[in-house]
C-alpha cells in the first residue's frame, strides 16, 4: 500500500489526505479536536491546496492555532513554528480573498501572531519574529494586546543574552501596562516576571 501511494502523482496524494481528514473532522466533536489536532492535521495540512471555502481556511488557521499551542507546551517547538506558519499562510488567503481578518476575526488572528511571534524567537527565526510583532503592533486593539509583544521580545533576547535590549523591550512593556521601572542593568529577567504577573492580572480583570 505504501508503495503503491509512492506511485500516485502529488496532486492525488492531496487529495486523498483531504479526503481522509474531512472524514475524520466529520467524526470527532468539537471539544475532542484539540486532544486530535495532530492526527488531523497530519492528513488536512498535506491536501491544503483543496481548501475551497473561507470556512474551511478559518477552521484550519484555527487547528494549527491548536496544534501550534500544544506542540509548545511540548517544547516541540519546530513543530509550533511549522504549525503557525501554516496558520497564517490560511490568514494571508483569507485577505487575499477580501476579509479583513484583524476587523472580522480578531482574536484568531493575534493568537496565531503572537503564537507565530514566539515560535519564530524559539527556532532562532528572529527576522520572521520582528516581522510578525510588528504587524501585531499596528493592529492591536489595546495596550495590553500590544504589551505581549514586548514580552515575547524580551525573552526572545535573554535567551540571546542580550540584557540591553531585552531590558528596553521589559521597559516598554512595563511603560505600556501602566507601570513605571527603574532602568537598572542586570534586571531583564525580574521585569520579566514582573510583566507576566501585570498580565495576568489585567487579563483576569478584563
Amino acid at each position: 500500500q505504501q508503495a503503491l501511494y509512492g506511485l500516485l502523482p502529488e496532486s492525488e496524494r492531496e487529495i486523498i489526505h483531504w479526503k481522509i481528514g474531512q472524514r475524520m473532522l466529520k467524526g470527532i466533536s468539537l471539544h475532542e479536536r484539540e486532544a486530535k489536532c495532530f492526527d488531523l492535521l497530519n492528513q488536512l495540512n498535506p491536501g491544503l491546496s483543496q481548501v475551497r471555502t473561507n470556512e474551511q481556511r478559518l477552521e484550519l488557521a484555527d487547528l494549527n492555532l491548536l496544534a501550534g499551542r500544544k506542540a509548545f507546551f511540548s517544547a516541540a517547538h519546530d513543530a509550533s513554528y511549522k504549525y503557525t506558519q501554516t496558520g497564517l499562510l490560511l490568514l494571508r488567503e483569507l485577505e487575499a480573498q477580501g476579509i479583513n481578518i484583524w476587523q472580522d476575526h480578531y482574536q484568531l488572528a493575534l493568537n496565531l501572531h503572537i503564537q507565530g511571534t514566539t515560535a519564530s524567537y524559539l527556532t532562532n527565526h528572529f527576522d520572521e519574529m520582528n516581522r510578525l510583532g510588528e504587524v501585531i503592533t499596528q493592529n492591536a486593539r489595546s495596550l495590553y494586546d500590544q504589551a505581549l509583544v514586548y514580552e515575547v521580545k524580551l525573552n526572545a533576547y535573554l535567551s540571546k543574552d542580550d540584557r540591553v535590549e531585552s531590558l528596553k523591550m521589559g521597559l516598554k512593556a512595563l511603560s505600556l501596562l501602566g507601570l513605571k521601572y527603574p532602568a537598572k542593568p542586570g534586571i531583564p529577567h525580574v521585569l520579566a516576571a514582573v510583566i507576566k504577573t501585570r498580565l495576568k492580572l489585567i487579563g483576569k480583570s478584563d
